[in-house]
């Protein structure tokens, strides 16, 4: 048996809301000698797996090729070096994956992880997971979970307020009423997945915990998954370097910091941050967030318009998990 064959179901997802510390994470398995990580955003469920529906195994190839190795694209320091491990790449997945080989849309996936992973010569052997990170993960866990019953998938929530703040530096247009309906969509998911598929498969983890208390939240990491706690597991890193985070805030960082908490505090005016603490009041408390701010009477019209987008929504809303289960509506 092949260390594909002997790791291909072995997966690990990252979950969650976008800015809410899923790179952070990823980087901080990024070294672990039982961990393969790919280093980039795969968006394979909600970018590529629609794509390979009627096409065949060629055409499915073709396409995996393209897309989830993209990483090579976005590498500039070193172009023919660069070139070079893409086209090794595409030949292991021809290797990995022949036709007959494939079980599943999945195995495009994990194919080309591995295929990633040869061309830049890691070692395979110690391996217990390959790792995968792409926001809004968790609204495929059925099928994560129906393609790889052992999959382990782990869920970063953070504070909404500073999730808000954050993302709306990327995001400059984005409303609180907006990102509250995203953000509470992702953690009821997410509570939804870990009463489905139980807390040996599904952790939820908050960003905040892995800040302040790292070491007994990544021992916690480490048990879950069922790996050593070694000592990368507290140096963030990218493909094996050194890494110094994402912040939209320009911060660089050299480990776990505490710095990017509380932001909100002086990034939201009080009517933003009071109307995310009641729009996303529920999912605060089964958290453990603390409340702060106070509705003003000009808010609550805001907090009608948006429970009535909501129930306006609910339609779209089933149509849509529709979609994700079956793949389109039932005719």
């Amino acid at each position: 048996m092949s260390e594909y064959e002997r790791l291909r179901d072995s997966a690990v997802f990252i979950c969650g809301h976008p800015k809410s510390g899923t790179t952070l994470l990823l980087s901080l398995l990024d070294s672990h000698p039982q961990l393969l990580v790919y280093p980039v955003e795969s968006v394979f469920f909600r970018g590529v797996w629609p794509r390979l529906w009627n096409l065949d195994h060629q055409e499915r190839l073709s396409l995996a090729k393209r897309f989830l190795l993209h990483y090579f694209e976005s590498q500039s320091a070193d172009h023919k070096s660069m070139l070079e491990k893409y086209l090794s790449s595409v030949q292991q997945m021809d290797q990995l994956l022949p036709s007959d080989k494939v079980r599943h849309e999945g195995d495009y996936l994990s194919a080309a992880i591995f295929a990633f992973a040869q061309a830049h010569d890691l070692v395979l052997t110690s391996l217990r997971y390959w790792v995968e990170k792409t926001p809004f993960n968790e609204l495929y866990a059925d099928q994560i979970f129906r393609w790889w019953p052992d999959a382990r998938c782990i869920h970063v929530v953070r504070d909404p307020r500073d999730n808000y703040a954050t993302y709306r530096r990327k995001h400059p247009n984005l409303s609180p009423e907006r990102f509250s309906r995203a953000w509470n969509s992702s953690l009821e998911m997410g509570l939804r997945n870990q009463r489905r598929y139980g807390k040996s498969h599904y952790l939820l983890l908050r960003y905040e915990d892995l800040l302040l208390d790292p070491e007994k939240t990544i021992s916690d990491i480490a048990l879950f998954l069922d790996i050593e706690k070694d000592e990368s597991l507290y140096q963030p890193t990218k493909l094996g370097a050194a890494w110094q985070g994402n912040s939209m805030f320009n911060d660089r960082f050299a480990g776990i910091s505490k710095r990017p908490l509380g932001r909100w505090k002086t990034e939201l005016d009080q009517p933003d941050a009071a109307f995310i603490e009641v729009a996303c009041r529920r999912g605060m408390n089964i958290l453990n967030y603390e409340r702060e701010s106070a509705l003003s009477f000009q808010s609550y019209w805001r907090m009608l318009r948006f429970y009535l987008v909501l129930t306006w929504r609910l339609p779209y809303s089933l149509k849509q998990a529709v979609r994700r289960h079956y793949g389109a509506l039932p005719q």
